[in-house]
């Protein structure tokens, strides 16, 4: 596959499947990201040929990364409201 406009388009689709279910079918975040995840996954392995090891090292770190961010805002937020949000927050 060396046509531009094609892959493109399959690079649009994870973008375009989230979107649609958000936007369109207005599924919750929680079912809709899962879906856009699969897409990515199918489309790094079938259309780019990524190796598993390397769909698995990126997901392991992408959640590593989340869970960074998700502790930076909790942190905030317990910090501003004077209450922690959760137990976690109380370090």
């Amino acid at each position: 596959m060396d046509d531009l406009a094609l892959l493109s388009l399959f690079a649009l689709a994870p973008v375009l499947t989230v979107g649609i279910l958000l936007v369109g079918l207005r599924w919750p975040a929680k079912y809709a990201m899962p879906a856009g995840y699969a897409v990515v996954v199918a489309v790094a392995a079938g259309v780019w040929d990524v190796d598993w090891t390397v769909i698995a090292a990126s997901s392991a770190q992408g959640l590593i990364l989340a869970a960074g961010l998700l502790y930076i805002v909790i942190r905030g937020i317990s910090a501003n409201s004077g209450t922690p949000v959760c137990r976690c927050a109380k370090l």
